[in-house]
């Protein structure tokens, strides 16, 4: 393993090294892409008795349901239309492996599945729909953009609580966790470091006997 690298310059071995890691994810993708295809087509028999199933469950027609209404039409939307592209050609690609098979006569691009879903797709009101669009586009945006604000507001938070006292601290650690919880945006983990490196830094010259009375009722 060290014997490319001898002697090569440093652009040299990043190059090598940015080879090897591109294609160790190459081969993990494949090998991702090929256990899937193996379990879709091992199971595939158990997953339509399953979807027939599903099907006649109350529950399952009332989720169903769901999908006619605006708001999760506009949150199907802002997710799939990504990966739209990818989904009509490779229901291009089964359409045109069914014509070679003599499996399907249809003229059609698009296998029959996907063709219904897509005109009942764009069948519906998009005046609507376009609104709730926007929405989801906005709380993506805010669900992106609240954590590296809260990492810039926790930062400055430890640099100006640095010459407070430990129980100051404890207290203001507790009261601000509790208010960002509060907030649906905020996520928890950096939360949790935050008061523990900060009670710990606070607490390093304080002696056992002091934080374990300050922890008693």
């Amino acid at each position: 393993m060290l014997a490319p690298l001898a002697g090569a310059s440093d652009t040299q071995r990043r190059q090598y090294r940015a080879a090897r890691t591109y294609s160790s994810q190459g081969f993990v993708a494949s090998v991702f892409v090929l256990f899937m295809t193996f379990v879709f087509s091992s199971f595939r028999r158990l997953f339509e008795s399953i979807n027939s199933w599903l099907m006649k469950l109350p529950l399952w027609k009332s989720a169903v349901g769901l999908y006619h209404r605006p708001w999760a039409r506009g949150l199907a939307v802002c997710v799939l239309l990504p990966l739209l592209p990818w989904l009509l050609a490779l229901s291009c690609v089964n359409q045109f492996a069914r014509r070679l098979r003599g499996l399907s006569q249809e003229p059609a691009w698009l296998t029959p599945r996907v063709r219904v879903r897509v005109e009942g797709f764009w069948s519906c009101c998009w005046v609507s729909v376009a609104p709730w669009c926007y929405i989801w586009a906005y709380v993506l945006v805010v669900y992106t953009a609240v954590p590296v604000f809260l990492y810039v507001l926790l930062a400055f938070m430890g640099e100006f609580m640095r010459s407070w006292p430990f129980p100051l601290i404890v207290v203001a650690t507790f009261v601000t966790g509790m208010i960002l919880f509060m907030i649906p945006p905020v996520p928890g983990p950096p939360i949790y470091l935050f008061g523990g490196t900060q009670g710990t830094a606070a607490a390093a010259s304080w002696t056992f006997s002091r934080v374990f009375m300050l922890g008693q009722p």
